[in-house]
């Protein structure tokens, strides 16, 4: 772990280390979208609008591609590895594969399932080997899988699930580093430079580029591990599941919903409070901006004093899921 020394002018190094780490992957990240796009629109890799879109043109997709490069890239350079460095590489590259697969041919959701549920055992044995009760296994490999499959769901809108992961990576550096867990800050420097670098070209209206199944599920896997080393290292586990919650909300009240109504909640659809707002007029740039204010005023404070006032953390989360379900459900009551 680095030692956390202050420059002349009272920056840390670990505060530069981070900056660097994040700007050379946001650089990267922009440009190569630039020649991801010509590629595919050379082979027709292209989102077509359908009954299910909220999008009217064609838009090229696979975007998360160029993250998955940049960021297995340097989690496989040797002079950054640190202990889950490999695990996260190789299992994060295959759930990329996997994502592009679905993008290019999709699967049932049996298939598809089943693979995220092999890579994440997989993951859980490269990093926990044969240490983990059974009941842990499948807590782990539930959350990973969940966690994929609910940003995969939100990822429907131009800019919201870019703009939630970039929160809630950049809300895990800062409380990291307040538990002085410096070791994985680099990392999710690089993960956020990548998702920033994105967003200039995706959080656009119209956006240039999609992040695909290939993004969505990278991106989620990462975000579901962050979590698990987090509080593996000592944040307390309300703090991701708060920082989290505008996606769990929405898409777990959502599935219940149409369970409950007897849809067949496994099929494609346009049920989600985030597609009924923009389909009632609401441009995704403003929805974006609201997603932003709600985490930044609500979830990171709620956040903070679940950090704080650890012993009221579990209160802290009820408070905040019951609050948004209350909010969700009259909203969903407005925009039907």
């Amino acid at each position: 772990m680095k030692v956390y020394l202050r420059l002349a002018n009272g920056i840390s190094m670990n505060e530069v280390n981070l900056v660097s780490h994040l700007l050379a992957p946001f650089v990267s990240v922009y440009l190569l979208l630039h020649v991801l796009i010509f590629i595919v629109r050379q082979y027709s890799i292209i989102d077509v609008p359908n009954s299910r879109s909220l999008h009217d043109a064609p838009t090229p997709t696979a975007g998360g591609a160029v993250i998955a490069l940049i960021l297995t890239g340097w989690l496989f350079y040797p002079g950054n590895s640190f202990p889950e460095g490999y695990a996260l590489a190789w299992v994060g590259l295959g759930f990329a594969i996997l994502g592009g697969w679905d993008d290019i041919a999709p699967k049932g959701v049996v298939v598809r399932v089943i693979s995220q549920l092999a890579l994440t055992l997989f993951f859980v044995y490269l990093v926990f080997e044969l240490t983990l009760l059974y009941q842990l296994v499948f807590i782990l490999a539930l959350i990973i899988i969940s966690t994929v499959n609910i940003f995969n769901f939100m990822d429907g809108a131009d800019g919201l699930a870019g703009t939630q992961a970039a929160l809630f990576v950049l809300a895990h550096i800062f409380f990291f580093t307040q538990i002085d867990l410096f070791l994985y800050t680099q990392y999710m420097a690089v993960l956020l430079g990548c998702i920033l670098g994105f967003l200039l070209l995706n959080a656009r209206t119209p956006a240039r580029i999609f992040m695909g199944d290939v993004g969505s599920y990278f991106v989620g896997f990462h975000i579901a591990v962050i979590g698990v080393i987090g509080v593996r290292s000592g944040v307390v586990f309300p703090i991701p599941l708060i920082l989290f919650a505008p996606f769990i909300v929405d898409s777990s009240l959502t599935l219940g919903a149409r369970i409950f109504s007897g849809q067949i909640w496994w099929k494609p659809h346009r049920s989600h409070l985030y597609q009924k707002i923009i389909l009632a007029g609401v441009s995704p740039r403003q929805l974006t901006i609201k997603l932003v204010l709600l985490n930044c005023l609500y979830c990171w404070p709620a956040a903070w004093i679940a950090h704080v006032y650890q012993d009221y953390s579990l209160l802290i989360l009820i408070g905040v899921y019951v609050s948004l379900s209350l909010v969700w459900y009259h909203l969903r009551k407005h925009y039907i």
